[in-house]
């Protein structure tokens, strides 16, 4: 916590705080002209982003602080560090960023994305969100860009999000910005709103920064020069490799080395995420991770078996499962594809099960495919069905766990088996999924685009959205009214399955809440490729109740192929929860 006589008779100080305490008076972080544009691609922000879900998944309990690095601030106010506690005294003021603007931008990024979410599923906005994006008691937001560039931030992530046509000339910090917006959007929007409110919980509370406070631009310069100039900081598969090489003799070294070095090349930004896999596998999913891998080497004998005998090969077959490669295993083509459809969801707690059943499993007869589809099933069963991060995880350990005393873990009653209640409530949610959530229902609606076109689309889901055929919105006099006349019906078959389709968000924003004969003209007429899913719609006259009913049934029976849910088997369970 801050020092509150840090800065007495100082010209700089130096906090440990976490982000919350950035985001509280006096601060109002400000961009000066000499700072360069937003420079982050969707590449490094997605990495900081996957970092902070994947930092934020534990119970509360058990969140380990994450350090986001250094910040650099000029107080424009340099009578202030006179006064006590500084820089946390006086009334709200400026304070210009030197080092961590991109950091700083990034994240403000993803709060307004949270907040955005949050009004388009209709959920309450958490003040604490709001809290990161303007300044508290104060319409200045906290963190303000430069010229221009705070214009447009303002206007399209600041300010509510919307569909941007950019001009040809339109700067290059404008594209990244939109290409960060819409990457978050798209990944935050497919996971829970329990798991997105964790998640802003552990940004303000369990992410620290170094906050270095000084009073003019010479100091801070030759700041940032010592800050910078000693490269990139030590990632945990850092420390790692240091502490497995300093426990190993001379003899192994070389070979903990090489070894070492190769998985990080192949594995790339996914190598960091090996090591909390790998104590998952092990039952050590609690406790902080380097801890729990320290004590595994222990338990392997040592360094360099440890390397050689579990992280080598988890690392070659986490490498496989990220490829969605099993050429190596009888019925590789479809395993390949239950694969790929698994690294859609927005969670990777089905991968140590992946992993551990890769690791064990004889490579023979129909098993691999059998688990594969079971994992499957169940994953996005959890997924249709809510359950949260913490059960999800208990489930996923217990599988895991069976795998490693070499159980039957596809027996029935087993751990991969949904219960009956599970299954009824799966049954009951599927009939208005994209009301209860939108990013699952879109994931729901891409399966079964690739079934219904008889083969694997390759669709990257980030370029579709969900189009309400039957509009949730529309005029009294509009034909919708007409065909959909009684309003308990009319809301029933406006959320159901079978009243929704895969458009661009283009084709999304034009749609809208036109007239039929309109929306098929945007549908099948605009360039854009047409999902499999869609065709029933182009012969259409008229939509009404029926029509949505029977392609409902139509979508059901196709997901009873996929997952075998019984939904056309149980149609007393409409009003089970």
């Amino acid at each position: 916590m801050p020092d509150p006589t840090a800065g007495m008779n100082a010209h700089f100080a130096a906090n440990s705080i976490p982000l919350s305490r950035l985001l509280a008076p006096p601060f109002l972080v400000e961009t000066p002209a000499y700072q360069r544009s937003y420079a982050w691609t969707d590449v490094e922000a997605g990495r900081l982003l996957e970092d902070l879900v994947s930092a934020a998944e534990a119970e509360p309990a058990a969140w380990e602080d994450y350090f986001l690095g250094t910040i650099l601030l000029v107080d424009r106010d340099a009578n202030a560090s006179r006064e006590p506690g500084w820089p946390f005294c006086s009334s709200m003021r400026g304070f210009e960023v030197v080092d961590g603007l991109q950091r700083l931008t990034t994240l403000a990024i993803v709060f307004c994305v949270l907040r955005d979410i949050a009004r388009d599923n209709a959920e309450r906005v958490d003040p604490l969100i709001e809290g990161a994006i303007h300044a508290r008691d104060s319409d200045a937001p906290w963190l303000s860009l430069r010229g221009s560039d705070e214009t447009f931030f303002a206007t399209c992530v600041r300010g509510r999000r919307s569909a941007v046509e950019l001009r040809a000339d339109a700067p290059l910090c404008e594209e990244r910005i939109l290409a960060v917006r819409d990457m978050f959007y798209g990944k935050l929007a497919t996971l829970e709103a329990d798991t997105r409110a964790r998640l802003a919980r552990f940004l303000l509370s369990h992410c620290y920064i170094v906050l270095i406070t000084t009073t003019g631009i010479d100091r801070a310069h030759r700041m940032f020069l010592v800050l910078n100039e000693r490269g990139k900081p030590l990632a945990r598969h850092d420390i790692l490799k240091a502490d497995c090489l300093g426990r190993a003799g001379p003899a192994a070294a070389e070979t903990i080395s090489t070894a070492w070095d190769d998985m990080e090349a192949r594995l790339g930004h996914d190598f960091e995420h090996l090591f909390a896999h790998v104590r998952a596998i092990h039952g050590r999913s609690n406790g902080p991770i380097i801890s729990s891998i320290r004590a595994l080497a222990t338990e392997a004998g040592g360094a360099e078996r440890f390397v050689t005998s579990i992280l080598k090969p988890a690392a070659d077959a986490l490498d496989d499962i990220r490829h969605a490669r099993a050429d190596r295993r009888p019925h590789a083509d479809e395993i390949s594809e239950l694969l790929r459809y698994l690294h859609w969801l927005p969670s990777s707690d089905w991968v140590p099960p992946a992993l551990q059943f890769w690791l064990t499993a004889a490579p023979n007869g129909t098993a691999a495919l059998d688990f594969f589809r079971a994992l499957d099933k169940l994953a996005y069963g959890f997924k249709i069905f809510g359950l949260g991060t913490a059960k999800r995880g208990t489930r996923f350990a217990a599988i895991t766990a069976a795998l490693r005393r070499g159980e039957d873990v596809l027996a029935p009653g087993g751990p991969m088996a949904l219960s009956g209640q599970e299954e009824r409530t799966i049954r009951y949610n599927l009939r208005d999924l994209h009301a209860r959530a939108p990013a699952i229902a879109k994931l729901v609606l891409l399966r079964l685009n690739d079934r219904v076109a008889g083969a694997p689309q390759r669709i990257d889901p980030d370029t579709l959205t969900v189009e309400h055929v039957l509009p949730r919105k529309h005029g009294p006099q509009s034909k919708w009214r007409q065909w959909f006349a009684e309003p308990q019906e009319r809301a029933a078959c406006t959320e159901s399955l079978g009243n929704l389709i895969l458009v661009t968000k283009a084709q999304n924003d034009r749609a809208a809440n036109l007239e039929l004969e309109r929306k098929q003209a945007i549908y099948f007429n605009g360039g854009a490729p047409v999902a499999a899913l869609n065709e029933v719609l182009r012969p259409a006259k008229e939509w009404r109740p029926r029509d949505v009913r029977a392609r409902e049934e139509v979508l059901f029976a196709h997901l009873d192929a996929i997952w075998a849910f019984g939904l056309l088997g149980h149609r007393g369970d409409a009003g089970e929860t």
